[in-house]
């Protein structure tokens, strides 16, 4: 994961079309609140409108600002899967690890918010984090959206894609390490050491591998370099010319650390020149 910046300019159908059902969503919710709450098998349950948070004008805003990577496992997947825009606050209903069954009403209001919008893979959303969404404490959970004013009141233990991953993840080399519970929470249901996940970030990093030197091995590198040359090519190299060398002919390396790399915190963590 990296952080991400979002757009501030909320896209067109969202702004209109996703406001008007927000707004019909939270008037329904007041005079008649079981189609959000009910849990009964058959009864009626509320439908939202993909056709709006999921227009193609959002979707490519999301893949976009993300650079066209998931939200979650960095990966670039477009050619093989369409992606999905995915709810970070879940919409309908939503899951606390280790609890039986699924709380309602969900983040119903949230459903065109722009900044609960993100672009994930299928395999991140739909396989592992689905509806999970526990909070530090579950009473400062703020649903309905009577209780909206408290949100930013809420501390949920997922990392969110706008924030700092870095705080609560680090690597080693290829290895991702959970530095605190959000950290291991996050790996857990963003399934982040997923046997595919963990195949493709290996072969990443040995590629970077293959052509500089780990990050904290520069100057040791280099100073092998520079040794072998003057005494046996009779050049006159210092450190400082070669690292220079360095940075211009890694240019991989340069295009991996900065966010449109594929698994650039991966790759910034460990060979950031």
């Amino acid at each position: 994961m990296i952080k991400i910046h979002k757009s501030d300019i909320v896209p067109n159908r969202l702004a209109t079309a996703g406001l008007e059902e927000k707004v019909k969503d939270m008037l329904d919710f007041v005079c008649d609140s079981r189609p959000y709450t009910n849990t009964a098998r058959g009864s009626d349950i509320k439908g939202f409108k993909n056709s709006i948070y999921g227009d193609t004008t959002v979707k490519e805003q999301l893949k976009s600002d993300q650079h066209n990577k998931c939200c979650y496992c960095e990966s670039k997947f477009t050619t093989n899967s369409p992606g999905d825009v995915e709810h970070f606050r879940p919409k309908g209903r939503y899951k606390i690890p280790g609890v039986p069954g699924y709380k309602k009403p969900g983040y119903y209001w949230l459903v065109y918010d722009w900044n609960n919008l993100f672009f994930s893979c299928e395999v991140c959303n739909r396989e592992y984090k689905k509806e999970n969404f526990p909070l530090n404490d579950n009473c400062d959970r703020a649903i309905p959206h009577l209780k909206n004013h408290l949100i930013k009141s809420e501390k949920p233990i997922l990392i969110c894609p706008t924030e700092k991953p870095e705080n609560h993840l680090e690597f080693k080399e290829d290895t991702l390490i959970a530095k605190d519970l959000r950290g291991e929470m996050s790996i857990k249901y963003y399934g982040l050491k997923r046997k595919g996940l963990l195949d493709d970030r290996l072969s990443s990093f040995n590629r970077l591998k293959g052509i500089g030197p780990l990050k904290g091995d520069l100057n040791k590198v280099t100073q092998e370099i520079v040794n072998f040359i003057n005494e046996n090519l009779n050049e006159n190299y210092t450190v400082d010319s070669l690292r220079e060398i360095f940075k211009l002919n890694n240019d991989l390396i340069n295009e991996s650390i900065i966010d449109a790399g594929e698994f650039s915190l991966m790759a910034r963590t460990s060979f950031s020149i």
